[in-house]
């Protein structure tokens, strides 16, 4: 049975369940897929191969990677792929053991990555699994998995970043054995792609133009960078360094799009949680990322997300905070004018710490106009613990 509470907000209202919020140019109509204890990152694809858009998310707090079916876009079937794992903060998906089906793969805070492969029937669960890297004599802290073809030979790798310091902090990839059994531990073999100390993010990116990945990067806490690896010829060997930027303070995500609407697809906004209080976006140009924009002031960023919502020329940036005990956090989306200036729509200002955002197509029209944000379980929002989904417009309040 669907819930619906209503909860007046200086922004509006929003409704937990279904609800809409209004910002003074955006309004968000919300959708609840799921709730999970500390619902961190997670990554969106069609699990199933039902045509739908599926989403794996992982929870830190619950110690579970879960999977939430769609079966429409207000009917979400929860499967727990793996439980009691030490505390998982991130999950990809991708396949792994090259059968067609999708895997899922979780980085763990306390010192484990593990992989996850689909049975012949993906609703069997928990999922077969194996944790390819396990032990703090290796691993400080590992999040932000995602899977990618590194060495270029035709299957997925798992990369990941460790935000610890000392000899563990970096980016790291684990190289898949296929077409030894990928569940075998031992056929797994870990590369450092470089020691940095608070790595936090790697986007794949073909920076150099070669056609080839290079990563565009963040590292957090004491590492404050934003930088970029550029691929060298034996991939197995430390990656070569470019800062882009050393002024950031604690930088989190990014994301790509044409910002500047001149056609460079390269430029990213970036989220900054604590200390420098902003979100920013970087202008790439010949020369490479040599400007930074402010987009606004705002306490303790964490996800970003780029999109064009209302179908005009600019490009729209969505975010949200982690607040964490001292108060719930936001939704918001901002809009460039035709002046250059950001505008801000306040979207919620009720939700649980805010963690990743991700662009997907929900609805299945071919376009990626919905976004999914992730909540965790500190906070005084009405969507503690929850998974959601949003479609923006532009307001038309009668």
């Amino acid at each position: 049975m669907q819930r619906y509470l209503v909860v007046l907000l200086v922004a509006g209202i929003i409704v937990a369940g279904c609800g809409i919020g209004y910002g003074e140019k955006f309004m968000g109509e919300m959708h609840v897929i799921g709730h999970q204890g500390g619902a961190d990152g997670g990554e969106a694809g069609d699990i199933d191969g039902d045509g739908k858009i599926d989403v794996v998310v992982a929870a830190e707090e619950g110690g579970t990677v879960v999977w939430y079916r769609q079966n429409s876009p207000d009917d979400w079937t929860e499967y727990i792929l793996a439980a009691d794992l030490p505390g998982p903060e991130d999950a990809a998906v991708g396949d792994l053991d090259g059968d067609g089906k999708m895997d899922a793969a979780a980085s763990c805070e306390g010192d484990m990555l593990v992989i996850m492969i689909q049975p012949e029937d993906p609703t069997e669960v928990p999922w077969p699994q194996a944790a390819i890297l396990q032990g703090s004599e290796l691993i400080g802290s590992a999040i932000n998995c995602h899977m990618h073809d590194v060495d270029l030979d035709g299957d997925l790798d798992v990369m990941y970043c460790d935000k610890k310091g000392g000899d563990k902090g970096g980016i790291y990839w684990v190289e898949n054995p296929s077409p030894k059994p990928v569940t075998v531990i031992s056929n797994w073999v870990r590369h450092r792609m470089i020691l940095q100390e608070g790595s936090w993010w790697a986007e794949p990116l073909d920076i150099t133009g070669n056609g080839k990945s290079d990563f565009l990067c963040t590292a957090r806490r004491n590492g404050h960078k934003v930088f970029w690896l550029e691929r060298p010829e034996d991939v197995k060997q430390e990656w070569i360094y470019h800062e882009i930027s050393g002024t950031v303070k604690d930088p989190r995500w990014m994301a790509l799009g044409d910002i500047s609407g001149n056609g460079d697809k390269m430029d990213f906004a970036l989220g900054n949680h604590g200390g420098y209080n902003k979100i920013t976006w970087f202008e790439h140009t010949a020369e490479g990322w040599t400007k930074e924009h402010l987009i606004a002031n705002i306490s303790r960023c964490m996800g970003v997300q780029v999109g064009n919502i209302d179908d005009d020329p600019e490009l729209e940036v969505v975010a949200n905070t982690y607040v964490g005990t001292s108060g719930p956090s936001q939704v918001l989306v901002y809009d460039r004018d035709a002046d250059g200036n950001w505008e801000k729509s306040l979207i919620s200002a009720s939700m649980g710490e805010g963690d990743c955002i991700l662009r997907v197509d929900i609805d299945g029209d071919g376009v990626a106009s919905e976004f999914i944000t992730t909540h965790g379980g500190k906070g005084q929002g009405e969507t503690l613990n929850a998974i959601v989904w949003w479609k923006f417009q532009p307001a038309s309040v009668e």
